[in-house]
């Protein structure tokens, strides 16, 4: 070999050798590590591929393969697997470069030994088969053929269990009791109990069955199944339940406490949205959200009934169509993209389509347009918006004061009838130029009145006046010139007349002129006299005045009088002057009525803008109402209109959604609907239901 040389670098050209890549497929010129040429390795060691040395075997090798080192054989004491030699553990013994388990009766309880210790004849092994070769303690032959199995441990030697009528006293079988084989030692042991032992004289549980566990001083075998531990199947062990967990089995819950809800098998906190639990979580929300990942949130904006997954969130019905930009332009109230009520000044088709109004609130039912609310200084009268030309105020686009000689009637202005200056439905409170009989203007020349302002001052010659008109003066009133209203008497006669106790008659004697101012006795005992002489009277009840010593009633519309010109208080629609003059009240504040006794202002009621004497609302205030068919005297709080979008001092003129309108009060829906134009006329139906011909059936 002294022709080649050996380069830099070598590699194996067979396992245990070398070769030179850079020339021929050869050995070349090995230097002084090869002593000058290449050799296999020797025994006890191995190379690998593309390794420069070589290795030991590992010592526990009998041998080793020469190319990785893996064992061939092992030592002594070692069994070989996987090509590594490792030491025998108790229960088994070394054979043939092997770890044989021990076999029935057989133990080892030391590490790395060649043969097996027999077990104590106590733990004899026996078949209920074949009695060939089986040792069984005192086997009563005369009783049975069998015997029970009997278990000895094959790393220790110790007995694991006993036949019947054997107990385990220091990993040995002894007799329960001098009867022999046949007695359990039932008193001995505790339930559950998997193997018992005698430590001490006294009896333990070394062992117990599945779902028990030994107690700490293994005396008796407790369940592992409380509210607060459980088995655990895989060690046997008594674990602690996890948090609020009273019923577990290894790692899940099967029952939590009631202040907690079970969901995948652990407890968690209840959500204060859901209604109803199940083993699974939450069944059923509070709100309007379907679940089955027990989350009870709404998590998508403006969305009303919403479903929660595992896999996400979807929405299932928004709020309104509105917030959630689906609804047509000009609608309100919009749900599955169908308009249910347009803005204000607009009105939904039959087609799904919003059209204007010519009104600012109109409503559409059967292809008929019909008008809620008018424009400003527009009044709605019998369905349409109409400038009302005798309406001198308009608040609220409702008529607040008519015209001059105009009054209301039903929300609209009429004219007042003839000769009536003030008029209250269909009673004139003031005539002009005529006089008022039970709210009636009568002409006052059918009453005979030759001077007349607001009540007839004078009447005709011939005539006197009562307090129901003017009167003709005839029989005993004749030549009279002074009438009494109260007596219907004569209470002074005329010029060259004198009274005679009947009548006025013609004077003729001089001494006569004397009783020309004589007053009729009967007078002078006027009911109406407070104070009386037997001169006459010398002063009168309220309501009446002393004239020459007779009580006369006030002249209408004085109520309190001192004379026949002067009075001190007047009727309810006029007050007296400085003068003492009745003075027509033509106009009270908003808000204010003429006091009973006509002295003052008061006050309307809360609910009224403006109101008659008698406290009756003409027009309500703007926080309540009144419908066209309520007769109440005052008007009611709009707060009372329930389910109502849109409220005004006439009722409601827009009801909120599962309500229809009926005299301006909103009626629910049927059951059935959620929209409705009518009790039985629906727009739209619940879940579950079908709409059909107007109607939602099941």
């Amino acid at each position: 070999m002294s022709d080649y040389f050996l380069p830099d670098y070598f590699v194996t050209q067979s396992d245990g050798t070398y070769y030179n890549t850079t020339g021929p497929t050869s050995c070349k010129g090995c230097d002084s590590l090869c002593s000058s040429y290449c050799n296999s390795c020797v025994e006890t060691t191995y190379s690998t591929a593309g390794s420069l040395s070589f290795q030991q075997c590992d010592t526990k090798c009998d041998g080793c393969d020469a190319t990785n080192g893996y064992c061939v054989n092992c030592v002594t004491g070692y069994g070989l697997a996987a090509g590594k030699c490792a030491i025998c553990l108790t229960g088994t013994y070394y054979l043939y470069s092997a770890c044989k388990s021990c076999g029935e009766m057989e133990y080892q309880d030391v590490v790395g030994q060649t043969t097996y210790k027999l077990c104590d004849s106590s733990c004899a092994s026996c078949s209920e088969k074949q009695m060939e070769n089986v040792s069984c303690m005192l086997l009563d032959m005369a009783l049975t053929m069998a015997c029970v199995h009997c278990k000895c441990d094959r790393k220790s030697g110790a007995c694991t269990s006993c036949e019947a009528g054997n107990k385990r006293v220091d990993n040995r079988c002894v007799l329960c009791a001098p009867s022999g084989y046949y007695d359990l030692c039932t008193d001995e042991t505790s339930d559950g109990c998997q193997i018992a032992d005698y430590v001490n004289n006294q009896h333990i549980c070394t062992a117990c069955f599945a779902p028990y566990v030994t107690s700490s001083d293994l005396k008796a075998c407790n369940l592992g199944y409380t509210t607060t531990t459980y088995f655990n199947t895989n060690d046997h062990q008594l674990h602690t339940n996890m948090n609020v967990c009273i019923n577990q089995i290894d790692t899940l819950c099967y029952l939590c406490d009631l202040k907690t809800m079970l969901l995948n098998g652990v407890c968690n906190v209840k959500n204060e949205k859901c209604e109803t639990y199940s083993q699974h979580g939450c069944d059923k929300c509070v709100s309007d959200v379907i679940t089955s990942n027990g989350n009870c949130a709404i998590n998508t904006t403006n969305c009303k009934y919403e479903i929660n997954r595992e896999s996400g969130t979807k929405c299932l019905y928004c709020v309104d169509d509105v917030l959630c930009g689906k609804a047509k332009q000009h609608c309100g109230i919009s749900h599955n993209e169908y308009c249910y009520l347009a803005v204000n000044g607009y009105h939904t088709t039959n087609n799904n389509t919003v059209e204007q109004c010519e009104s600012e609130v109109c409503v559409i039912s059967n292809g008929v347009i019909t008008i809620l609310k008018c424009q400003n200084n527009k009044v709605l009268i019998d369905g349409a918006c109409t400038t009302n030309t005798m309406c001198s105020i308009i608040s609220s686009r409702d008529c607040f004061k008519c015209d001059a000689k105009h009054h209301f009637s039903h929300g609209i202005c009429l004219p007042n009838n003839p000769n009536c200056d003030n008029q209250n439905g269909d009673v004139c409170i003031v005539c002009n130029n005529a006089i008022n009989v039970d709210g009636v203007c009568t002409n006052t020349q059918s009453i005979h009145c030759s001077s007349f302002d607001k009540v007839c001052v004078i009447c005709e010659s011939g005539y006197y006046k009562d307090v129901d008109g003017c009167k003709e003066q005839i029989g005993a009133l004749s030549n009279c010139g002074v009438v009494s209203s109260l007596n219907t008497k004569c209470v002074e006669c005329e010029s060259d007349y004198f009274f005679d106790g009947i009548l006025c008659v013609p004077q003729t004697l001089p001494n006569e002129t004397i009783k020309q101012t004589t007053k009729n006795e009967e007078t002078q005992t006027d009911s109406h006299c407070e104070v009386s002489t037997t001169k006459g009277c010398l002063r009168c009840f309220s309501g009446y005045y002393l004239a020459d010593r007779m009580c006369v009633k006030c002249e209408y519309p004085c109520v309190f009088c001192s004379n026949q010109t002067f009075c001190t208080k007047c009727d309810d629609y006029s007050y007296a002057n400085s003068n003492g003059i009745c003075t027509e009240i033509n106009e009270l504040v908003n808000g204010y009525m003429l006091s009973y006794d006509g002295s003052m202002c008061i006050s309307c009621d809360v609910s009224c803008k403006s109101c008659t004497n008698e406290g009756n609302c003409v027009v309500c205030d703007d926080e309540f109402y009144r419908t066209s068919s309520n007769v109440t005297k005052l008007c009611s709080p709009q707060s009372e209109l329930t389910s109502c979008a849109n409220k005004t001092t006439a009722g409601c003129v827009q009801c909120e959604g599962g309500h229809h309108l009926s005299n301006n009060l909103c009626v629910k829906c049927q059951d059935t609907c959620t929209q409705c134009y009518g009790i039985d006329e629906c727009t739209d139906c619940v879940k579950d239901s079908v709409f059909v011909s107007s109607v939602c059936s099941h």
